[in-house]
């Protein structure tokens, strides 16, 4: 029996993008690159300390002087390749700005138009 891939059993579409991102776990704190992002989470181009199911702080570089303080779940770690993580329920602000820069990144790629509400209720 075949396990579907995380891409697979994405809710939202993730798009190639890059960006820096300040990342804090426990007492932890570092850099990395985002290379994939979209309204449920982002990938990150390194491993990190975490483990899976561990809850990190990010500060995501969306644009020039505009950052994106969110918190978010570890999916997954990828030996030599980069973690992924799902981004927890937002406030509305966050989900606004987070939703403007997808949006932003839809219309460069073509890709299918996200949903408002990435969060369910």
């Amino acid at each position: 029996m075949n396990t579907p891939s995380h891409s697979e059993r994405r809710r939202f579409v993730r798009y190639p993008v890059t960006c820096q991102v300040q990342y804090a776990w426990s007492d932890f704190r570092s850099e990395a690159r985002v290379t994939e992002l979209g309204l449920g989470g982002l990938f990150l181009d390194q491993e990190i300390l975490a483990e899976p199911d561990d809850i990190v702080r990010l500060r995501i570089d969306l644009e020039p002087n505009s950052c994106l303080d969110v918190a978010a779940r570890v999916l997954y770690i990828r030996p030599g390749n980069g973690t992924g993580c799902e981004f927890l329920p937002m406030n509305p602000e966050q989900l606004k700005r987070l939703t403007r820069f997808v949006t932003e990144l839809d219309s460069l790629a073509g890709y299918p138009t996200p949903t408002a509400d990435p969060m369910p209720t």
